[in-house]
């Protein structure tokens, strides 16, 4: 019975260990998918915030060449004016000439301005996107730190509850084992089996207690 219950407590031990490294395993090998796929999240959000960047660059760039194509087209419609006053006589700095030159400058620098206005919201909404993604890039990998680190404490635990749980099994065959071992100790004192003095010692042997018996049956 003795070595029955050592081996059943010596499997219970392994099972609990094996259970808790197994799910310690699990739970790292999780962290570790947590882990990546915050990673490679938060790399996603900084690429969409570059091009972002960029964009918000082209924005300004095109503005600006645009602004320029319309101040030169309002110049080419103002010195075409200006000529065609002075083909007709008139004086080109003053009345409807200049009235209707004036008139073509105050539309054309509108145009441009209303240009420049429009591609710096462009631009100011790429930027607002770029920042929006920095931050979820930043956001991806907090995630993904505390998702790991919670994967791996919930590792740990698995491998702490196996660790007790072995030591439950281990500690639950003892006292069976103790027990048994008190049942067949057998005491050398007067008349015991060796005719020692009482006291002197304890021999545990299943044998032992057999003879004893023996030796004590009326014959």
């Amino acid at each position: 019975m003795c070595s029955f219950t050592a081996a059943m407590g010596i499997v219970g031990f392994a099972g609990s260990m094996m259970q808790g490294i197994s799910g310690q395993q699990a739970a790292y090998a999780q962290a570790e998918a947590i882990s990546r796929a915050g990673e490679a999240n938060a790399r996603i959000a900084e690429i969409n915030a570059g091009i972002s960047e960029q964009q918000a660059t082209d924005a300004v760039k095109r503005g600006g060449e645009q602004e320029e194509r319309i101040r030169r087209h309002v110049a080419s419609i103002v010195g075409r004016q200006r000529a065609a006053a002075a083909a007709s006589g008139l004086s080109p700095d003053s009345g409807s000439a200049l009235d209707a030159r004036n008139s073509s400058m105050l539309e054309g620098e509108r145009d441009a301005v209303t240009n420049a206005l429009n591609h710096a919201r462009q631009a100011w909404g790429f930027g607002v996107d770029a920042s929006n993604y920095k931050y979820q890039a930043a956001i991806e990998r907090t995630q993904g730190a505390a998702g790991a680190a919670a994967a791996r404490a919930q590792g740990d635990s698995a491998f702490i509850g196996g660790l007790f749980g072995g030591a439950s099994s281990l500690l639950s065959m003892a006292a069976p084992t103790a027990a048994y071992r008190g049942s067949n100790t057998i005491a050398l004192g007067d008349g015991g089996l060796f005719g020692a003095a009482a006291g002197t010692g304890a021999i545990y042997s299943p044998v032992n207690k057999a003879l004893q018996i023996a030796a004590y049956v009326p014959r």
